[in-house]
């Protein structure tokens, strides 16, 4: 019988919780880039709403009465919602492999078009003045 070291016991460990992870098909990439495109959705929806100083630029009414009442609250809430949103998505693919999928799925589209629609507001309504242009000759 041989004596294992506390780093194979960890490297087994390891191992072991990725094939169950896997073997049950949790949707766990998914479920990080939903949460890493919500930080996006924050920051985009920062710099644009920053961009004139004029929150009616954001499109969803809650978070728009949020950043009026202070860039804390909408920052908590929408980290809390994100939490929140992956405990839920969790437990559904826990107990719902087939419908936890096509959740996390159409919630990383969802949330990825929306930090599109960001960006593109963001990069038509960049003020002229803010850009440095260089004449090359």
């Amino acid at each position: 019988m041989t004596r294992r070291s506390f780093c194979d016991n960890l490297a087994l460990s390891l191992e072991e919780a990725k094939l169950a992870l896997f073997k049950k098909k949790y949707p766990v990439v998914r479920m990080i880039i939903f949460f890493v495109l919500n930080i996006l959705d924050l920051i985009t929806t920062y710099w644009f709403v920053s961009l004139d100083g004029n929150t009616e630029a954001e499109g969803n009414p809650a978070a728009r009465w949020l950043i009026e009442r202070g860039w804390v609250y909408f920052i908590s809430v929408k980290l809390a919602g994100g939490v929140i949103i992956l405990v839920l998505l969790a437990n559904l693919c826990r107990f719902w492999q087939k419908m936890g999928n096509v959740a996390t799925t159409a919630l990383v589209i969802l949330f990825s078009l929306v930090v599109a629609n960001n960006i593109q507001y963001y990069w038509h309504n960049l003020p002229l003045d803010s850009i440095k242009f260089q004449n090359r000759l």
